[in-house]
């Protein structure tokens, strides 16, 4: 019995000392798992083979690593190993559990897990257990790897600062609610599952754009070296408080399956500064697109002076667009702090060429024996924002925030901006709107979408900005858009403090300008008068937006037009040439030619003019002109007039109808009635109205929307007095085109609608004398019916007593003739008075 006992005791003993034991993955702890056990070793064996590659491959390594952890979770080595992988992924808090437990199971399973837990110890801002387990790690190699103690030192140095910077946020907590940060999630508009960091805003907040890597990354790749979807490039807009679904920003910025990420964007949001991936030589480059109208150009690689062949990871431009600060390790060629140093560069003339000076690194009081990675000029134009793993970081890279002195010429001491935008993990995105009211980073939170979201920062109330943001648009007096170009220039001194340009889509302008001066605005454009603004912006003004909308007065550009008319034999004829304004339908020029059919004008550029050929016996040609605001001069292509015959035809130029209908436009009754004239004087005529299409569309659509329109311009001519027998139409559809239908051009050219002439006696014609000559008025050599029967004297002529005879007719009723039929009486008699 007593045997019995102290053998339970014992079995007990060992299940409970088990607990606490590391499992080694071998046959003998695994009895009946042999196909388990192989295939976690397997996975061990993979995972080691990434983990050995480096910290880049961790990612490829954990994958592995936690399948084999489902099998044994009791293994020293393996936690340790997942522990280690985890501070080098987005889910770093995930780390402490397995490195705490890899303790618990053999301590001394390698010296560097006391490292290792004093960092997940620290990401945690457990100060003082960080500092404890990095003081064991220091004991621990200092005597094999005293090399390694200056970086543990620093480590322990980070928690010191973090101790200290959380007392300030203790105090900061106390502060009532305006005087406290509010850190809000950008919301599912910008945010992905995806990480979406690195966002830079125009001045304004107008619009915000942020580097993401998701799946519809262009070209769909992912990076080899961490498993990741390549960098893009995204956009959203802040349209009336709220954020618009983000969307890739893609050609000509985002590339297929390189890296594209943001950093920086001017103050006005037209030029943006990108980080493009140069794999040809190995590094990283700053690139700067532009925005024309609502298109962004082609990346341009920045010049020598910023990009090196070493790494470039952040610019910034200064208000002015004077100053570029950025991020190099370019420390062979400008020897400076640590491995990346911020520089800047500032626009200098040489040659009577805007170039950009050679770099100039900002110092020991901005740079560090540490690394500076990200930089951002705040709208003031003196207030740097920029991360640093020096100063008094607490841990990894911190934000900082330094002011320009103007007087003294020198950077204040760089403020760590404290817990919550710094914590002891890294954090390099960080930038501020003119306002000063609100920031923007990237974060990893509880309350996120992915990995690191965006958010923005509501800061305390008493933040106190000097400087004013002058915006508006830039219109023509019709309120179109115009690009100009906008130069502030300080009054005082005459010096010209920034050179912007309006947006040639929406004519938007921004400009920030410092508070204490008088200004001048003056903004110019091409084929306008300069137009011209002061300001003055009183010292001590704190920030507000100005509203400043400039109206743009075109010059009166005029052209000189020529050309020559001639006969179909090139003959020179005399003709008399009409220019009509198709906005009013007035006539504005009318000329004739010289001797050899020249003639000359003058109109003013920038307008569509109608134009007319006509001379006695032949069909009138008209064309439609449309001068471009800046034309000088303009050659009318020969004008061939066709003589009045039977199979002759001319393109009606200047007839208009909506688009896709039958309607004629009000500024098409100029040439219609001039068809109607040639009628009236040529009563024997029998034309054909056809209408043309060009090849878009099917041919079913085309004849029938052809033969409307033939017909419509047909029903014109009747309403105007010509009679219905004289008139026919006819849809052709793309049956009959004159020019090809695979450019633009030639399309126009073919929608088109043509006169042609029919039937005509040449001995069937009307000659005018004037009334008031002894037996003047209309000579009818073969009048049409109703003409005829109104010469009741038989003459061949229609008097004045004779019309009045018709009209007394008409209206005591005893007349066959309609309205109509006496009006083209009476025009005939009056026509050449």
């Amino acid at each position: 019995m007593r045997k019995n006992f102290v053998f339970v005791c014992f079995f007990i003993f060992q299940s409970f000392f088990a607990i606490g034991q590391n499992i080694d993955f071998t046959k003998s702890n695994f009895t009946g798992k042999e196909d388990g056990l192989k295939e976690a070793s397997a996975n061990i064996k993979k995972g080691d083979e990434f983990y050995r590659a480096g910290t880049f491959m961790y990612h490829k390594a954990l994958e592995f690593y936690l399948k084999a952890n489902d099998f044994n979770s009791e293994n020293a080595s393996l936690n340790y190993k997942i522990g280690t992988c985890y501070l080098y992924s987005s889910f770093k808090q995930n780390a402490l559990a397995h490195l705490e437990k890899a303790k618990k199971l053999n301590p001394e399973v390698n010296n560097k897990l006391y490292y290792y837990l004093g960092r997940a110890f620290h990401l945690r801002m457990q100060w003082t257990t960080a500092i404890e387990q990095f003081e064991l790690y220091k004991k621990r190699i200092a005597q094999t790897s005293e090399e390694k103690i200056p970086n543990v030192e620093k480590k322990i140095q980070e928690c010191k600062y973090g101790i200290e910077l959380m007392k300030d946020t203790l105090r900061f907590s106390k502060l009532p609610d305006s005087l406290r940060y509010k850190i809000e999630n950008m919301g599912a508009s910008v945010n992905s599952q995806y990480p979406d960091y690195r966002p830079v805003i125009s001045a304004d907040e107008a619009i915000l754009v942020f580097t993401a890597r998701r799946m519809n990354t262009t070209g769909g790749g992912m990076d080899p070296y961490d498993g990741k979807y390549f960098e893009d490039i995204y956009i959203s807009n802040n349209e009336k408080g709220t954020w618009s679904e983000s969307k890739n920003l893609g050609d000509p910025i985002n590339t297929s399956n390189r890296h594209d990420a943001t950093c920086g964007i001017s103050v006005d949001g037209q030029k943006l500064y990108i980080y493009l991936d140069d794999t040809y030589d190995g590094s990283g480059n700053i690139y700067e697109c532009k925005l024309d109208g609502r298109n962004w150009s082609e990346p341009q690689k920045m010049p020598k002076a910023i990009n090196s062949r070493y790494h470039e990871s952040s610019a910034s431009l200064s208000p002015d667009g004077k100053t570029i600060y950025f991020c190099s390790e370019n420390l062979f060629e400008y020897p400076g702090q640590g491995t990346h140093d911020i520089f800047k560069v500032s626009q200098v003339i040489k040659d009577g060429k805007t170039e950009w000076s050679e770099p100039e690194n900002l110092g020991t009081t901005i740079n560090t024996q540490y690394d500076e990675r990200t930089v951002f000029i705040h709208p003031d134009g003196k207030t740097l924002y920029f991360s640093s793993e020096g100063h008094n970081s607490m841990g990894g890279y911190d934000m900082f925030k330094s002011v320009y002195n103007d007087s003294t010429k020198k950077w204040s001491k760089p403020l760590n901006l404290g817990y919550p935008v710094n914590t002891p993990d890294d954090d390099v995105d960080f930038v501020v709107s003119a306002s000063g009211k609100h920031a923007y980073y990237a974060s990893v939170r509880p309350d996120g979408f992915g990995e690191k979201d965006i958010y923005r920062i509501t800061l305390p109330a008493d933040t106190t900005v000097y400087l004013t943001l002058v915006k508006g648009n830039v219109a023509d007096e019709s309120k179109n858009p115009v690009k100009a170009k906008i130069e502030i220039i300080d009054s005082k001194t005459g010096k010209v403090i920034s050179v912007q340009e309006s947006n040639s889509a929406t004519g938007k302008f921004l400009v920030s300008l410092p508070s204490g001066k008088n200004y001048k605005m003056n903004v110019t454009a091409d084929g306008y008068y300069p137009q011209q603004k002061d300001f003055n912006i009183p010292k001590g003004e704190k920030y507000k937006e100005l509203e400043v909308n400039i109206i743009m007065k075109r010059k009166v550009q005029m052209v000189s037009i020529d050309g020559e008319v001639t006969d179909e034999k090139n003959v020179p004829l005399q003709a008399t040439v009409e220019i009509i304004n198709n906005a009013t339908g007035e006539v504005i020029v009318k000329t004739t030619t010289d001797k050899l059919g020249k003639y000359l004008s003058k109109l003013q550029a920038g307008k569509n003019y109608g134009m007319v050929v006509s001379a006695d016996g032949y069909l009138f040609e008209s064309l439609n002109l449309d001068i471009p605001p800046d034309k000088e001069r303009m050659k009318i292509p020969p004008i061939r007039l066709k003589k009045i015959e039977a199979g002759k035809n001319i393109v009606l130029n200047n007839i208009f109808f909506d688009f896709d209908r039958a309607t004629l436009r009000a500024d098409s009754k100029p040439e219609l009635d001039r068809v109607a004239k040639v009628l009236k004087e040529n009563p024997s005529m029998k034309i054909e109205i056809s209408g043309h299409t060009d090849s878009k569309g099917s041919a079913t659509y085309n004849l029938r929307l052809s033969e409307a329109r033939a017909k419509s311009v047909v029903d014109y001519l009747i309403s105007s007095g010509i009679e219905k027998s004289n008139l026919a139409y006819k849809g052709y559809g793309f049956l009959k085109p004159i020019a090809s239908n695979d450019t633009e051009e030639g399309r126009q050219q073919n929608r088109r609608t043509e006169f042609k002439v029919m039937e005509i006696d040449p001995n069937a014609k009307v000659t005018f004398t004037s009334p008031k000559e002894e037996g003047g008025g209309i000579t009818v050599k073969k009048l049409p019916e109703h003409v005829l029967k109104a010469d009741k004297n038989n003459d061949g002529k229609i008097s004045a007593d004779e019309i009045i005879f018709l009209i007394d007719n008409f209206l005591d009723g005893e007349s066959d003739f309609t309205f109509e039929k006496i009006n083209a009486v009476i025009e005939y008699f009056f026509e050449q008075d």
